[in-house]
């Protein structure tokens, strides 16, 4: 038996050595399923019985194989563990698709072997994957072909309860099993539903509506639709019932879990860039969305000093002057105006948008207004699903220059950060003084739940220094949907009858 051991070496390293270290994985498996067969060249023989030495041939092809096939999954999952590129290396070089053909060759599986193809998904204990999510889809799609040729109905039922459950744990576990092409794949295995047990037919049903209701195609549904035609037109098919309640859930889009259309800008360099506004035609700036961020393996937790910040907006002149909002790593809202020489951010601690739902936030910016020949002060309100959650003086930076770099949901332009010659000592945080401001009459009475003016949430730091305090900025990491973006101020009513208008209504204005 041999005992096999994670190494610590860069595994796209191992990957790439020649021959690859996981091709010799699956070539000595292979190698050993040959020297079992009665047309095994002899030298393949020996070289078997120097593999497995002190070993009775026939015992280990009996009792051990099964064994030493989970040992070199634990090795595959080892060598690829936490390695986009050694996942991709060993997908193009190897193949998913010739490892399922070596694991078929041994016959009909265990119960261990299938359980360690869930734990190479995860890359970890499959019951944990509450803790760990998907970290390869490929195994599960594996699984999928294979479960109509598992003549054990327990197994089947016992994989796919577990398929529903790992593909079905989080919204960036179900997109990353749609963007896999996981539908289609479960739609084959169904066409051969008189092989699977009925319990794991619905089981498969189950998960293929929840990742419809995530996203599903034109041509997904065409082939979901075909497969419940019978040969004979009088005779159902067995499983019309619960594929209709499966496409009934795919259609319902209520609540905050899902949305009937958005954009996806989980990758890091995703995002939508607007053109150059060469005039605002306004005096103050309002911004509406509805975005939806997955919940993060980590520990929640207020940090300055995290590693990215997920842009929600940026509209930057060409000076660096403008308005910016993103979610911090802990999941907190933080709004910034950036003039020549300060950043000065807002953070809404009270709330943590990583939970998988859908949000609806509007950062209201409101200029100061000359009364009684005095100017009063320039506040920022947010709101989150149509409530007032924070009210605070905020700078407005100046309007006169063209919005040059305009970006939601991306990671736009990089701060240019000055020579620390040139950065000027941190401003000193101006405190709370909302009784002095004159705009009583701005909005009309907001909510009095929301904080207002809170000293703890302002914070001002050098302009140019924003990397290093609040991290690189990056994508959305998530999903977008209706975007609304105002030259003027938005009152509460306002506010409240956009939430209520929903994520997915292209006709609010008509």
């Amino acid at each position: 038996m041999f005992l096999l051991k994670p190494v610590p070496l860069a595994p796209w390293l191992l990957l790439t050595d020649n021959p690859p270290l996981c091709n010799v994985l699956v070539s000595i498996l292979q190698l050993l399923l040959n020297a079992n067969t009665r047309g095994a060249d002899k030298s393949e023989k020996d070289l078997a019985n120097k593999l497995l030495t002190e070993m009775n041939e026939n015992q280990v092809f009996q009792e051990q194989l099964d064994c030493l096939c989970v040992s070199t999954l634990k090795a595959l999952t080892a060598v690829k563990h936490k390695s986009p590129g050694a996942k991709e290396v060993f997908k193009e070089r190897i193949g998913y698709t010739h490892l399922l053909e070596v694991l078929k060759s041994l016959g009909q599986p265990s119960r261990m072997l299938l359980e360690e193809l869930l734990n190479m998904a995860v890359e970890g204990e499959h019951a944990s994957v509450g803790i760990y999510g998907i970290s390869n889809v490929q195994p599960l799609l594996l699984l999928i072909q294979w479960l109509p040729e598992i003549g054990s109905h327990d197994l089947q039922n016992f994989i796919s309860d577990w398929l529903k459950r790992i593909c079905c744990i989080n919204k960036q576990s179900r997109t990353m099993c749609v963007n896999a092409c996981m539908v289609i794949r479960i739609i084959e295995t169904l066409t051969a539903h008189y092989s699977l047990h009925r319990i794991c037919a619905e089981n498969l049903i189950s998960l293929l509506g929840s990742l419809g209701s995530q996203s599903m195609s034109s041509e997904e549904l065409f082939n979901l639709t075909a497969m419940l035609r019978t040969s004979e037109p009088k005779k159902g098919h067995p499983y019309v019932v619960p594929v209709t309640r499966a496409m009934l859930t795919i259609a319902r889009k209520q609540g905050l879990e899902s949305a009937l259309q958005y954009f996806n800008l989980s990758h890091s360099s995703s995002g939508i860039a607007i053109p150059t506004i060469q005039k605002w035609p306004g005096s103050a700036f309002t911004f509406t969305a509805w975005f939806c961020l997955d919940q993060d393996q980590s520990t929640f937790g207020i940090s300055s000093s995290g590693m990215k910040r997920k842009q929600l907006y940026s509209f930057f002149t060409s000076s660096g002057m403008g308005f910016e909002a993103f979610i911090t790593s802990s999941g907190f809202l933080v709004v910034a105006v950036c003039t020549k020489k300060e950043y000065t951010t807002v953070i809404l601690p009270d709330h943590c948008f990583c939970d998988s739902l859908w949000h609806s936030v509007t950062v209201v910016h409101v200029p100061a207004k000359r009364s009684l020949g005095f100017f009063g002060q320039s506040n920022v309100y947010i709101y989150v699903n149509g409530q007032l959650k924070l009210s605070s003086p905020l700078k407005f930076p100046s309007m006169s220059e063209p919005f040059t770099f305009c970006c939601i949901g991306s990671a736009g332009q990089k701060t240019n950060t000055p020579p620390p010659s040139q950065i000027p000592d941190p401003p000193v945080s101006p405190p709370s003084n909302t009784s002095r401001s004159s705009l009583g009459g701005i909005l009309s009475s907001p909510s009095r739940s929301g904080s207002q003016g809170k000293t703890d949430s302002l914070k001002v730091i050098s302009a140019g220094t924003q990397d290093s305090e609040w991290g690189t900025p990056t994508s959305l990491e998530g999903q977008l949907a209706s975007v609304l973006i105002f030259h003027d101020v938005l009152q509460a009513t306002h506010v409240k009858g956009l939430y209520l208008a929903g994520k997915c209504h292209h006709f609010v204005f008509l």
